[in-house]
């Protein structure tokens, strides 16, 4: 056998050493970075970001080929910037998306398509929200992060006091208006309310969109293209509300208006499932049950916020975006993510465990029930300027400036100039 000899020796140790540095600079390179972004209520590091973070540890460590970088902020302050940043390239590989927000996304080329993704990779019934997700050719361009569905909120002890039996699921929208006139009362004697039976405000999803439905009226017609504003059952509808304000006096007309339930000074309300966290809080006896029907059924707006994958990254962020998606939808972090109660889980063992936890209200299980009147809110990609069109319109109307019958002319003409000056350009 031949023995090396000293300078062999060196010579194989240092190749051998080179080819360890080498390998340990393809394995870092191997290691794709993605962004992450999303956005929280409250101003940057808040309690949303710290269990986000925590789940991100984790996937971290159970894929470490994925580095995560984030990019946090406000709601308002998020989204104003998002399109910029995804028109101008830099935008991040994952987003957390309003639900609402995205066909916009989508139409406007920034969201990566994942129907075949979750068809070849997932259980559809696993998961909710999936259907809400699917446009009208059957894609589906976002994934669900949690589950913003409606209910019908009560305050316990205002319909004791009035001795009053309970809302529940045969209530319509007359037994709405006629146990608001009974709730409102003034409690310190100085002749001005300040309980009031129920919040009738300018506000989309918990104000006049499901009002408005329930009376058989409209906003978006079947293609998106054109507006139903002008619709007798959409003055009904909006009528109903402004009554509630200016006849019956039954409705709150100054402060925040998603105050005054949590603030013990409101009886009723349409409410999202995030809107049981302040009553918790402040230590309301409160409960839910379905959204009352109206002339045309029941309407129970739901919001999906969802992630969505920047189509302009490369392949290689896609896949670690998708694994990130996949990660976060598991029963474990939704477990995690459940624990804040800003929104119902989407892995439906995970939904099933929180819906079961010991924490008001009593009938969470609504929310889930309800699902079967769920409707999306009119998704369109001017959704932002449709909606934005109606609240101005209906302004004057809700601060009886004009009429229901005026506020919704001018809001059909302001919706269809939007419509027509998107769909002109395609």
């Amino acid at each position: 056998m031949r023995v090396m000899g000293r300078a062999s020796r060196v010579f194989v140790c240092v190749l051998a050493a080179l080819l360890l540095g080498l390998g340990g600079v393809a394995g870092a390179q191997e290691r794709e970075t993605i962004t992450i972004g999303y956005y929280e209520a409250g101003a940057g590091q808040g309690v949303f970001s710290q269990v986000m973070n925590r789940i991100i540890a984790l996937f971290e460590e159970a894929h470490p080929e994925v580095r995560v970088e984030t990019t946090v902020a406000a709601y308002g302050a998020f989204f104003e910037r998002l399109p910029v940043e995804l028109a101008s390239g830099v935008g991040p590989d994952v987003w957390l998306s309003d639900g609402v927000l995205v066909e916009q996304y989508a139409r406007l080329g920034f969201g990566l398509e994942l129907t075949d993704l979750i068809d070849r990779e997932l259980d559809r019934n696993q998961y909710f929200g999936l259907d809400l997700n699917t446009d009208a050719q059957g894609k589906v361009w976002a994934f669900p992060q949690g589950l913003q569905a409606s209910a019908f909120f009560y305050n316990k002890s205002m319909f004791n006091e009035a001795g009053l039996s309970f809302p529940h699921e045969g209530w319509t929208l007359e037994d709405v208006r006629d146990h608001a006139k009974r709730l409102t009362r003034d409690r310190t004697g100085d002749g001005v309310a300040d309980q009031f039976g129920f919040r009738s405000f300018n506000q989309v999803t918990e104000g006049w969109y499901p009002v408005i439905r329930a009376f058989g009226g409209g906003f978006l017609d079947d293609t998106g293209r054109n507006s139903r504003l002008a619709e007798p059952a959409t003055v009904d509808g909006l009528q109903y509300l402004v009554d509630i304000v200016h006849v019956d006096q039954s409705s709150p007309t100054t402060g925040n208006m998603f105050n005054h339930f949590p603030q013990n000074t409101v009886a009723m309300q349409y409410g999202l499932f995030v809107r049981t966290f302040p009553p918790n809080e402040a230590g309301i006896d409160y409960d839910v049950t379905l959204v009352p029907s109206g002339p045309a059924g029941r309407f129970a707006p739901a919001i999906v916020n969802s992630w969505m994958i920047n189509a302009h990254s490369s392949p290689a962020k896609q896949d670690a975006a998708w694994k990130w998606i996949k990660f976060f939808s598991s029963e474990g972090p939704q477990e995690m993510w459940g624990s804040l109660g800003e929104a119902i889980p989407i892995h439906r063992d995970a939904a099933q465990a929180f819906l079961e936890l010991d924490v008001p209200p009593a009938n969470r299980m609504v929310f889930v029930e309800g699902l079967q009147h769920a409707v999306a809110i009119d998704p369109s990609p001017v959704w932002s300027g449709w909606v934005g069109a109606v609240t101005a319109a209906f302004r004057p109307a809700f601060a009886g400036q004009v009429s229901a019958q005026e506020a919704a002319m001018q809001a059909h003409q302001s919706v269809q100039n939007v419509l027509d000056e998107y769909y002109a350009s395609r």
